[in-house]
């Protein structure tokens, strides 16, 4: 018999929060997240997506066992931008007993109704600027830092309620001793010579001096893809704090036409290699294992690669991801997870299999009308 409760307390979060930990006990692939940052997400006075939303947590039991967990969203901002009628699920994880998810799926679509929704999808953790998708193939790897992980059985559960896909998520496995790269760089150097666009570096120091520019062309080179949602200035605020201390010279900037930002890149060391060692907690121990793990990381993931729609067509992108390749060397990583990208962004799609990009995971969004 399974109990389906809110979460309505300190202690009730504190079991969402740490559920994970048990249900990927023995997952030589989970990678666990750093449990002061999980908890901060879930506090409406630290994170500012609930400036604009509404959220509510349940937890799953069988007899007095957490087995469960899922948040119901109401995302104002998105239903505004798309107008939709739209709630979304997410941070769910639940056990191998079909009865635990479905009765988890039921809780979020009782509260998506009683707030006059017309649809439920997901996964979103809390929205596309974050993470979200469900793995759907490529089990076998380790996420990479901000890309979501699940056991393979999720998708059926999922399925068997009766959501269906609304789009794939691809990541792209990309290695820099590959053939292509030469070529890569030497067209990048061509498409340099022909313009006069130059590129920024985005460093620790200057982050959030030049944030209302990046987020004027984040917002015109994703406005019309699917599922995005323009961040407030504080989500804003709010993410460049988060990346700050992982940003590393070289591997993020803003793409330039005179003194116009027109696209940009934004790469980060995938930290996820570091945080297995920590096991959610930060120590004296964990520190010491971390350092042997920061020296090992051989990946970067490129979180946000992009060109304004108008300078699209001109490789320009070529530039953004020749730099890239460049300092990534220097800096002794190998390999890049270029994702995530729409299935349905035919352009990114094509231009990364020509470079000899390789489809290595795909994430589904699902949904289902209420």
């Amino acid at each position: 018999m399974i109990r389906v409760q809110r979460v309505e307390n300190k202690e009730d979060l504190k079991t969402f929060v740490r559920l994970p930990f048990a249900l990927y006990s023995g997952d030589p692939h989970w990678v666990p997240p750093l449990l002061k940052e999980e908890y901060q997400m879930f506090h409406p006075g630290r994170n500012p997506f609930y400036a604009h939303a509404e959220v509510a947590l349940f937890l799953a039991f069988r007899n007095q066992t957490p087995c469960g967990r899922i948040a119901a969203v109401i995302n104002h901002r998105h239903n505004e931008f798309h107008q939709e009628k739209a709630a979304f699920f997410g941070f769910y994880e639940a056990d191998y007993e079909e009865e635990a998810s479905f009765a988890l799926f039921t809780a979020a679509c009782d509260f998506a109704r009683e707030k006059g929704m017309k649809l439920l999808r997901g996964p979103m953790n809390f929205s596309t600027n974050e993470t979200c998708g469900m793995l759907v193939d490529g089990f076998e790897r380790d996420p990479v830092v901000m890309m979501p992980y699940n056991p393979a059985y999720y998708p059926r559960r999922v399925e068997s309620f009766g959501m269906e896909k609304a789009m794939d998520l691809y990541s792209y496995l990309y290695d820099a001793e590959n053939p292509h790269t030469k070529r890569i760089l030497r067209l990048a150097d061509a498409v340099s010579a022909r313009h006069s666009y130059s590129l920024r570096p985005i460093t620790k120091k200057n982050v959030f001096r030049i944030l209302e520019d990046f987020k004027k062309v984040y917002d015109r080179s994703w406005e019309r893809n699917w599922g995005f949602v323009p961040m407030t200035p504080a989500e804003m605020d709010h993410l460049a704090a988060q990346l700050r201390d992982v940003l590393e010279p070289g591997l993020a900037f803003l793409l330039l036409d005179g003194e116009v930002p027109i696209g940009a890149s934004v790469s980060l060391p995938d930290i996820n290699q570091v945080l297995k060692t920590l096991k959610g907690r930060v120590t004296l121990r964990g520190l010491f294992r971390a350092k042997k793990a920061f020296r090992e990381i051989d990946t970067v993931r490129t979180l946000i690669l992009g060109v304004a729609p108008e300078f699209r067509k001109r490789g320009l992108e070529l530039m953004l991801i020749a730099e890239t390749i460049r300092q990534g060397m220097k800096k002794g990583y190998r390999f890049a997870d270029l994702g995530w990208i729409l299935e349905n962004n035919d352009l990114m799609n094509r231009e990364l299999g020509n470079m000899g990009a390789k489809i290595y995971k795909r994430y589904r969004i699902y949904e289902m009308g209420l």
